[in-house]
């Protein structure tokens, strides 16, 4: 009975992403209010079904329901609860439904943390979000259930692969797949952007010459303008900075990708180890721009990066009360922080 509810909770799920993934795009489109709010109860609804499956998946792993196919292929009755418990994303079912938990997660927190953000805006994530988790559901009700049954049961399972049974690996999955799916969300605000059409007429607008070759780069470009300066007449004359860069192919050298880079290993401090550690949002260690936004551009920065300020400024640093002090050359860069950051 307990697989039939988690099986039953994948089904709803499925339906409720069909409507968070085309009502509120829909809502978002026209200005219906009431379409729009839809996402955020949708999101909140599908993690509640998401975690019900899961939960009741790992209940027939606990309980060692040997008529649970993926049950009997991944677990046994002598493995430790623990291991029981890890056995739920030891396969290929129960990594998919991980990947769902994770996800859906995710999505919840987007409609719980975005209250500042326009509600167009967060009905369009949503919505994108929405059509992602509906595909990952359709392909896991179709080709991947966890809770098909073995009738007969088996009497006994053919236990977790040895290589899983370890304590980092019960931890693992779970840290690496909150790392992985978080990505889906930067996705869903960039083609969010493209959505509401703000991209498109800011591209029309663009200053002739520059180093885009696509709007999303032009998009990526403005996310890095965003989380480099607070301060509004700064933008542009930072993406001054940026465009210069690359036009002389300079490495970008810009602190908030490594640190969108680095995820969870971000402890609040930039160290020099930070800087050398490869990821594909380095800017240190890798040339041109990031593969994708860091973060969602308001309209000011994303106008900034597709019309910036003409310097031949090529580096800056912080001066103190969120503004930055720019340099033409590396010797004026030197003194700069030498002043504003050393003290000297």
């Amino acid at each position: 009975m307990i697989p039939e509810l988690g099986h039953f909770a994948l089904i709803l799920a499925l339906l409720v992403a069909a409507v968070q993934g085309v009502l509120p795009l829909i809502g978002a489109h026209r200005g219906n209010a009431a379409w729009m709010a839809l996402g955020r109860s949708a999101a909140q609804t599908q993690w509640f079904l998401i975690v019900a499956a899961f939960v009741c998946l790992t209940y027939a792993f606990v309980n060692n329901d040997f008529s649970v196919l993926y049950v009997a292929e991944h677990s046994n009755s002598q493995l430790p609860t623990v291991y029981r418990v890890a056995a739920v994303w030891g396969g290929h079912e129960g990594s998919l439904l991980l990947w769902m938990l994770m996800l859906s997660s995710w999505m919840l927190a987007v409609s719980l943390l975005s209250r500042a953000l326009p509600e167009a805006m967060v009905a369009r994530v949503l919505g994108v979000l929405g059509l992602v988790s509906f595909g990952f559901l359709l392909f896991i009700l179709l080709t991947s259930s966890p809770f098909e049954r073995l009738l007969p049961a088996a009497a006994d399972g053919r236990d977790l692969n040895p290589l899983l049974q370890d304590p980092g690996l019960v931890i693992h999955p779970p840290m690496l797949y909150m790392g992985y799916v978080g990505f889906s969300v930067a996705f869903a605000f960039a083609i969010a952007a493209l959505l509401s059409g703000q991209l498109d007429a800011a591209w029309a607008t663009r200053a002739p010459g520059l180093p885009y070759q696509t709007p999303d780069q032009a998009l990526t470009m403005a996310s890095l303008v965003e989380r480099e300066t607070g301060a509004p007449e700064e933008r542009p004359l930072i993406a001054s900075v940026f465009i210069n860069r690359l036009r002389l192919g300079m490495r970008l050298q810009t602190d908030p990708s490594v640190i969108y880079g680095l995820g969870a290993r971000y402890d609040g401090s930039l160290h020099k180890a930070d800087l050398l550690a490869d990821t594909p949002f380095n800017t240190y260690t890798r040339a041109g721009l990031p593969p994708t936004p860091i973060a969602l551009p308001g309209v000011a920065a994303l106008y900034a990066a597709l019309n910036p300020d003409t310097s031949r400024a090529l580096y800056f640093v912080a001066r103190g009360a969120g503004h930055h002090a720019f340099s033409n050359d590396l010797d004026a860069h030197n003194r700069a922080v030498n002043r504003y950051v050393r003290g000297r």
